[in-house]
């Protein structure tokens, strides 16, 4: 386990806006920094990052959190995955019983997820040293690197390595090392079949690790070296629960940080046209891995640029590859334009031909305007035929559909117009057909280009909290983000009084208030403690901060701060907090003067808050608890002793004691209650 002390250095060390940078691109606004949220889709920026007090919020979602919430959430780590990679960034060393890695027990309680990643580092590490120690990897796999122009410290910055030609090398070895065969295949590194048990699923071939923005391998693409053409030339993992193809791009791990500088990307197709375009100084580019663009893919490169920039072979299968992919790309407001490559050659090709400065200026040269290539290609193809030319117009007006921009849009159809010889209102209603068969399709996602005063549909709930069960005081545990989001409030829950109303204890619980029975004025603290913790509460992580309110409060006569709060472990403490720190509203000082009403003091408003949420939290306790017991009662008298039950009496007294205690608060309060 981590030791409390190494905790406690990550908390104090880590820089949120660094954290989140590596993920996001942040822009200055005032003392906050801004960016596009990483955990929806949206198009203008809600996320936001306040580093003087550690925290991020998105305003749109609802996410919010500190340093370590922000890892566990996006990167889906564990709370000591997450403190561990925040100590291997800021070089802090980490206390920990190194007795519990050899412990059986201990390694049991490793999830799943924890042992895949594992075993996909220990996989990648073992193709390392093959390629650079075994003799065939050596021969084989290093020399057709070298052969392609790779550097070794190319090579060593992608991580590439080489797999043996036997069934099971790294079967035997991994299963040596502690691995099942079970997690082998589960991984996407064994398969097994009938007669030959578990065996390699790459073999002989030079492999191409794919890594998560976390810097972890989730998978790899395999090439082989033969000339067989039985054998398929590139394998890939399959999809696993660390890997997901549709939402993976290869080389953005090592790209997105040049991709932020220059604001745009250079897409391509493969493996080496990434790795070449890399070494040649063009490090904003990654690959689709030969597959046609995915939502979740283009929203990913939306995170760090604004532009993509198309690099496909110059044969016609790379020029309709392109194509596919530009309508998902303007779908997410990304600026498009395509570089069509003399025929015969590819982006490796190009990078070993051309270097630096030169690769820059041709590529920039030859970057042009997405619709204006493709009017030109497709006209061009469809020559005088009119049934072909129809069909041109109408790709084209479907890409034009998911452009956003209405200026834009409108500057595209009347080029158009122009090119095909037809009018521009033939042009606008084919736009607004498209549109329509668009939105037909998936309603969510399109906007509506001839009408600018559509709504958007909304991209998240901001009502979502992120309250797990869990124990404060164990500082090993271990949640996962399946733990940290909740569903919706349903209409009968206590959840958003329970929320309130430790927030307004924070603030004010230490405040005094007069007795109602006419005593010695006492803290709000004292004064709610007894029967707050007589509660049953629907949020167990709501009941463990208010242990640790009164806890603290009866040990050392105060109440946890917001910093605290906010860096606090528990990231559903974390993310509470954040909210309830961030959501405050104040009233303009030239109010009463403007309006002619008076303004109470802050505290005098908010113990009049607390009262109330109090009263609503009692009020929804006592009403959900009878009618629990009515519908007890009412199972009861469907018994065969029916009324003559010897428990309808008992229950009869409690619900008519609920009632009185319903009466009393409704009778305090002016709440009226209809049943």
């Amino acid at each position: 386990m981590i030791s409390r002390s190494t905790i406690d250095r990550v908390f104090e060390t880590a820089r949120i806006e660094e954290v989140v940078g590596d993920y996001v691109v942040l822009k200055k606004r005032g003392g906050n920094m801004l960016g596009l949220c990483p955990f929806h889709n949206e198009k203008t920026p809600s996320f936001t990052v306040t580093p003087a007090k550690g925290f991020y919020k998105c305003f749109g979602c609802g996410a919010a959190g500190n340093a370590v919430g922000f890892l566990m959430a996006h990167d889906q780590l564990t709370y000591p995955e997450a403190i561990k990679q925040l100590a291997a960034r800021y070089q802090i060393e980490i206390e920990e019983d190194q007795r519990a890695n050899n412990d059986p027990a201990y390694q049991a309680e490793k999830s799943q997820r924890d042992r895949l990643w594992d075993l996909m580092a220990f996989a990648q590490q073992y193709y390392t040293r093959l390629l650079w120690d075994h003799p065939s990897g050596m021969a084989i796999g290093l020399s057709y690197f070298r052969e392609r122009g790779l550097s070794d410290a190319t090579i060593h910055r992608f991580g590439l390595g080489y797999s043996l030609e036997q069934s099971s090398a790294l079967v035997e070895m991994a299963t040596q090392s502690g691995y099942s065969l079970e997690e082998l295949e589960l991984a996407g590194l064994a398969l097994s079949g009938e007669h030959r048990g578990y065996y390699d699923r790459f073999r002989g071939r030079v492999l191409f690790p794919i890594y998560h923005l976390s810097s972890k391998v989730i998978g790899f693409g395999g090439r082989t070296l033969k000339s067989d053409r039985k054998e398929a030339k590139y394998i890939n993992s399959p999809e696993t629960p660390l890997y997901r193809k549709s939402e993976s791009l290869f080389g953005l791990h090592q790209a997105r940080k040049a991709m932020a500088s220059a604001g745009f990307v250079y897409l391509v197709e493969g493996y080496m046209d990434v790795i070449s375009l890399s070494q040649a100084g063009i490090e904003n580019v990654v690959a689709s891995s030969g597959t046609a663009l995915t939502r979740e893919q283009a929203t990913l490169i939306h995170r760090f640029a604004d532009e993509v920039i198309l690099i496909y072979d110059g044969d016609q299968a790379g020029i309709k590859a392109a194509l596919r992919g530009i309508d998902i790309l303007l779908e997410n407001d990304l600026r498009v334009r395509v570089i069509a490559l003399p025929e015969h050659e590819d982006p490796d090709n190009l990078a070993r031909r051309l270097q630096g400065d030169v690769l820059k200026k041709f590529l920039i040269d030859n970057a042009h305007d997405f619709m204006a290539f493709q009017q030109n290609l497709l006209l061009k193809e469809a020559g005088r035929d009119p049934l072909r030319i129809s069909y041109a117009l109408q790709v084209v007006a479907a890409s034009i559909a998911c452009v956003g921009d209405p200026i834009l849009r409108a500057v595209y159809i009347r080029h158009l117009a122009e090119d095909a010889g037809i009018p521009d209102s033939s042009v606008q209603e084919a736009v607004v057909q498209q549109f329509k068969l668009r939105a037909k399709r998936n309603p969510y996602t399109a906007q509506n280009p001839v009408n600018p005063s559509s709504n958007e549909f909304p991209q998240g709930n901001p009502n979502t909290a992120a309250l797990p069960s869990t124990s404060l005081s164990d500082p090993s545990w271990n949640p996962k983000v399946q733990d940290i989001t909740i569903p919706e409030v349903q209409p009968l829950s206590d959840l958003p009084q329970e929320t309130e109303i430790l927030r307004l204890l924070l603030l004010i619980g230490d405040q005094t208030m007069d007795d109602p029975t006419g005593g010695t004025p006492t803290t709000l603290v004292d004064y709610m403690s007894e029967t707050l913790l007589s509660l049953t509460w629907d949020s167990p992580a709501c009941r463990t901060l208010l242990e640790l309110c009164l806890g603290r409060w009866q040990k050392e006569g105060c109440l946890p701060n917001s910093h605290e709060l906010i860096n606090h472990a528990d990231q559903a403490i974390a993310a509470m907090a954040t909210r309830w720190y961030t959501e405050g509203r104040q009233i303009s000082p030239n109010w009463d003067q403007m309006h002619d009403i008076p303004i109470h003091p802050p505290t005098v408003n908010l113990k009049r808050e607390i009262e109330t949420t109090f009263d609503r939290l009692l009020l929804k306790k006592v009403l959900r608890h009878r009618r629990l017991k009515q519908a007890e009662l009412k199972d009861l008298q469907q018994t065969p002793t029916g009324f003559d039950h010897p428990s309808i009496p008992v229950i009869l007294r409690e619900i008519h004691e609920l009632k009185e205690a319903e009466r009393r608060i409704t009778a305090r309060t002016g709440i009226v209650i209809t049943h």
